[in-house]
């Protein structure tokens, strides 16, 4: 995966430009990238990321399939605004 050090946008390591703004991308270093979650699962690719987490393609090493791997991403110290108004009242 790449991404763009402009805008932010990923894309595919086959694109070398950002469409948008024609900025070089960046080759994303992603640690999960090889490693194998739950002993199952191998982590092959990130196919997306946003706020929740990001969504991987892997492969179910006993089935010998392809997979959709979902990785949440933890926070601490957030608060969101609801929380906080209600902790005012």
């Amino acid at each position: 995966m790449k991404k763009c050090p402009k805008c932010g946008a990923e894309y595919t390591d086959a694109t070398t430009l950002c469409p948008a703004d024609g900025v070089a991308l960046e080759t994303a270093d992603d640690y999960l990238i090889g490693k194998t979650l739950a002993g199952k699962y191998r982590i092959e690719e990130r196919i997306s990321s946003g706020g929740m987490g990001s969504v991987y393609r892997g492969t179910h090493i006993l089935m010998d399939k392809t997979v959709a791997v979902k990785v949440h991403t933890l926070r601490r110290h957030v608060q969101l605004p609801r929380q906080a108004s209600a902790a005012r009242a």
